[in-house]
């Protein structure tokens, strides 16, 4: 039997009138790699958000990691199960980028020796390693994204929401 990270059955979100994401149906294995495509304003993001239990949703219903968003105590899990990166960064530009770091795993309840290990292997791995004590404000945006990467992955999540997680990309794609 497979296990669903993520299902979701006529999921629909409104904004008083306007419908952002209109009834869709998906199912996302455990280890699977899924992408959701479409045009600006197709809902991708309004989606994520849905899924992450920051927003909730008008109607339908979704699981992730087995637990109903509508679930006030669920969703709370959830959102310590999911990391995301979106386009806007959200760091705190006088802050350094281990501060920032810390704040955030701190958020996530992490214990301060794990917390520690995490931020240092990321830091590593992303090489921000050597600016770890700078602050936030000179960053590029490509660099700002690999911060944000490095935050989504800090607390180890079981999900990854990765929301144009080219945006600070400054090469054009290949043609055809």
């Amino acid at each position: 039997m497979v296990h669903h990270m993520i299902e979701a059955y006529s999921l629909t979100r409104n904004f008083n009138d306007f419908t952002a994401v209109d009834s869709i149906d998906l199912k996302v294995g455990e280890g699977e790699v899924f992408g959701l495509l479409g045009p600006n304003g197709a809902g991708k993001t309004t989606t994520v958000r849905m899924l992450a239990c920051l927003i909730r949703p008008t109607s339908g219903t979704a699981y992730v990691c087995g637990r109903d968003v509508y679930d006030p105590k669920a969703a709370r899990e959830i959102r310590g199960q999911v990391g995301i990166l979106t386009e806007t960064t959200g760091f705190y530009d006088e802050l350094s980028v281990y501060k920032n770091l810390r704040f955030y795993a701190d958020l996530y309840r992490l214990d301060r020796q794990k917390a520690q290990h995490n931020i240092d292997y990321f830091l590593r791995l992303f090489d921000l390693w050597d600016v770890r004590n700078s602050p936030v404000a000179g960053f590029s945006k490509g660099m700002r994204q690999k911060l944000a990467l490095t935050r989504c992955l800090v607390h180890e999540p079981m999900i990854i929401f990765l929301d144009e997680p080219t945006s600070g990309s400054t090469r054009s794609p290949p043609g055809p």
